[in-house]
């Protein structure tokens, strides 16, 4: 097998063997990464690591057993940290904008904080039935699943009814203002 002869020249400190590895497997690891729907700077950089971890831990490696399992793995654990990475980045920024919002809202006046609540609830009005329904649910504090259940929907699909109607809440807000 070619690729374990590359690996045990690799292990032995041969590291001119590390150029056809990549070359060999390159395409199916981006492939295999860009299938998450990441960006493909991202795919990149993501690719980069999981070689640059097949390099550092290839003493690891078993020569005979199977090495495209073996850099698959690898790739999927790099690619499924650079996800919960990018979640955690994702969950920092929108507290910091909530905290914006609400330091915004302590530096208004009452009477700027009566229109905003007007225009507010004009734009409620502006939505569908169903849209206020899920919207009252959600911020009663019933769960997504509950909800999802009695919408025969996933929880996904409500999720992204939320985002589309608070986009919605958003844009009918800032035309108003």
């Amino acid at each position: 097998m070619m690729i374990d002869n590359l690996v045990v020249k690799l292990q032995n400190g041969d590291k001119s063997a590390f150029r056809p590895i990549v070359e060999e497997y390159q395409a199916e690891i981006r492939t295999l990464i860009a299938c998450n729907g990441i960006c493909l700077t991202d795919v990149d950089d993501i690719a980069q690591d999981t070689f640059l971890h097949v390099y550092q831990k290839i003493d690891t490696y078993k020569p005979g057993t199977n090495f495209s399992a073996w850099i698959r793995t690898i790739a999927i654990y790099k690619t499924k940290a650079f996800l919960e990475e990018q979640k955690r980045i994702l969950k920092n920024k929108n507290m910091l904008v909530q905290h914006y919002i609400v330091e915004q809202t302590l530096l208004m006046t009452n009477e700027q904080k009566e229109d905003r609540l007007k225009r507010l609830k004009h734009c409620i009005e502006l939505l569908g039935n169903k849209a206020k329904t899920l919207l009252q649910k959600r911020y009663e504090g019933i769960p997504l699943s509950i909800i999802a259940h009695e919408l025969e929907r996933s929880v996904a699909s409500v999720k992204m009814m939320l985002f589309r109607i608070r986009n919605q809440l958003r844009n009918c807000m800032e035309i108003r203002s």
